[in-house]
């Protein structure tokens, strides 16, 4: 029979008897892959002058064993939804298997780009007449990344999907074929921007 050095029996008491939340949470990073497939958003277009200035988000992400966020914290000068949304399209990687948290400063720089509202009510989306025939409806979050002066967005995603295929890729086609009224040469830390796209039979 061996025995444990004292140590290491101390260490296993402690497991056993603390609960889960008071043992130290695992450090998770998110995967840089992922936030270029899904770039991060401020919030939806706004028709206006005056765009979001620069600004810092604090994230606190509890990431699951599969390298997802199940729960997202924001501290935000702005409107925290589109970060919080971001952060759950992410994925992430962390120490162990059993998940963990990530926690990281996000920089925004200030916006230099609105959406064309001519080009997007020029270029619809197309309800599809099989799904319109089906009477199913929906809405789509689109992601749009601006890339420069009238230019058709760089990334163009579903932030949330209307729970219909159809529908996602209808509003995909149109959303590229936007563009944007910009400032000046836009690299690709602008920020993305979010479009909703409502499918109604009415």
């Amino acid at each position: 029979m061996s025995i444990l050095p004292r140590g290491h029996v101390l260490a296993l008491l402690s497991a056993a008897l603390l609960p889960g939340s008071a043992m130290a949470a695992a450090t998770c990073e998110v995967i840089p892959d992922s936030m270029t497939e899904f770039p991060a958003s401020v919030g939806k277009p706004e028709y206006r002058k005056e765009l979001l200035p620069a600004h810092d988000v604090r994230l606190k992400v509890t990431v699951g064993p599969d390298g997802r966020a199940t729960e997202v914290a924001v501290e935000s000068s702005q409107d925290p939804e589109p970060a919080r949304r971001s952060a759950l399209l992410w994925r992430y990687q962390c120490q162990g298997k059993q998940g963990g948290v990530a926690e990281w400063v996000l920089h925004h720089p200030a916006q230099q780009c609105q959406l064309n509202i001519t080009s997007k009510n020029y270029n619809p989306p197309r309800y599809p007449p099989k799904t319109f025939r089906a009477g199913v409806q929906g809405q789509v979050l689109l992601g749009l990344q601006p890339q420069g002066d009238r230019q058709l967005a760089r990334k163009v995603y579903v932030a949330k999907s209307s729970g219909s295929e159809a529908l996602d890729q209808a509003a995909l086609e149109a959303g590229r074929k936007w563009s944007f009224d910009c400032s000046g040469p836009v690299d690709g830390t602008e920020p993305a921007q979010d479009a909703p796209i409502t499918f109604a039979l009415n």
